[in-house]
């Protein structure tokens, strides 16, 4: 399937640059451009601060910045309409401060200027207009590929790999968001990756040849703060703990533990971890064994296969770790209904959100229909689009951006 991606830069650029002018007029044109690609996760589900690897993938919805060389810094947000312009003045960044964990977009570009003055870096000003192609709130971290851009545009000299991954994150930190580096991480690099720590991470470009990837919201609003997401870290580490002190040996996290071990706490049943605690070892463990046979199924090129994975991955998040809902399971259960769809699973934190389905893209309407009559609703045939694996964030030179851009 030829990814729509060089149309969706385009239609995504012509709105940030729509977005600048309707507040600055004709004159304004942007000189500099940071584009950053949102991302799915699609397997290892809760892995990663168990210390274990993940597979995500970037995809071909993306955020984009466009700034001019301007002394004073403005923002205009085109998915953000009624905001207008937004004054920023660089040296009072804490007093524009929105409350933690509840940022508005413009706290985004505040997180990354401290984050900058905390390293010692010059920052670059200008009037800066974003749109975005990832829907907001969709689970495919729109916030992260914001923070991405923006540490793009805003610093002096940009900067790239892990430590731009890490500069993104420092700064959804900053309003209050507790996020790891997966997120930055499959932004930063790009295609699929092997996300093991931003240092660790590596990337590969598979062809999915006649799949395609969509994610459906379920309509059940999820936060991290008020999912099991920080319940979930808790009784990780508690069961690492517990484990270590019986042991007599370090247990640093679940994700170090073997098959061996998993067999061992298996077998001496309530004496070791309690049957909640079991679980949440049981998904880990099995977890990563599932990544590691669905970068086999991705390297061989097998979909199907990788489909299979995504169901059982789906089934031990609900299962064993609990972090699903019966809103999505439904969902769920609805889309792996479809002839041609391969495999189908929650994405994410967990206790509401998004789902996502691995399907041949020739049964795309059939999933199509097959949603507008789970949730009765037309608009389903134009929300559900294929998604494809897409390259990393970058800035684009003055004259890719017109070659981009439709002549004014």
């Amino acid at each position: 399937m030829e990814s729509s991606r060089a149309s969706d830069a385009a239609q995504t650029i012509r709105r940030a640059f729509d977005a600048g002018r309707a507040v600055w007029g004709d004159d304004w044109r942007p000189t500099r451009a940071a584009m950053a690609p949102g991302r799915i996760e699609i397997l290892g589900n809760h892995v990663d601060y168990n210390g274990g690897p993940v597979l995500a993938a970037a995809i071909d919805k993306a955020t984009v910045v466009l700034s001019d060389d301007s002394d004073t810094l403005q923002l205009a947000f085109a998915d953000f309409p009624s905001l207008g312009s937004t004054d920023i003045d660089p040296d009072k960044v804490e007093q524009l401060r929105s409350p933690l964990g509840a940022p508005a977009p413009h706290d985004f570009v505040l997180g990354v200027l401290e984050r900058g003055r905390s390293r010692g870096r010059p920052a670059r000003r200008g009037r800066i207009a974003v749109a975005t192609s990832i829907p907001i709130g969709s689970g495919m971290s729109s916030s992260a590929a914001l923070c991405v851009a923006l540490s793009l545009t805003l610093n002096e000299e940009p900067p790239a790999g892990a430590q731009l991954v890490y500069d993104a994150q420092a700064a959804e930190n900053w309003t209050g968001v507790p996020c790891g580096t997966m997120d930055q991480a499959a932004s930063v690099f790009g295609q699929v990756i092997l996300y093991d720590g931003p240092e660790g991470t590596r990337s590969v470009a598979p062809s999915l040849g006649d799949y395609c990837f969509v994610v459906v919201d379920s309509r059940v609003d999820r936060t991290l703060g008020a999912s099991a997401y920080p319940i979930r870290v808790q009784e990780a580490a508690e069961a690492a703990r517990i484990l270590q002190a019986q042991w007599k040996r370090p247990v640093p996290n679940l994700g170090s533990l073997s098959q061996e071990d998993l067999d061992r706490i298996e077998m001496s049943g309530d004496d070791l971890l309690s049957p909640t605690l079991r679980a949440r070892a049981r998904h880990v463990v099995t977890e990563i064994q599932r990544v590691s046979a669905g970068m086999d199924a991705m390297d061989a090129g097998d979909w199907e296969r990788f489909g299979t994975l995504m169901n059982a991955s789906g089934k031990s998040s609900a299962e064993d770790y609990d972090v699903s809902h019966p809103r999505v399971e439904a969902l769920v259960a609805t889309m792996r209904e479809v002839p041609g769809v391969a495999g189908a699973r929650m994405m994410g934190g967990g206790g509401g959100g998004s789902a996502l389905a691995l399907l041949r893209v020739d049964s795309l309407d059939r999933l199509r229909r097959q949603l507008t009559a789970f949730f009765d609703d037309e608009s389903v045939m134009d929300a559900v689009v294929p998604l494809s694996f897409a390259p990393g964030a970058r800035l684009m030179s003055f004259d890719e951006l017109g070659v981009l851009r439709p002549h004014s």
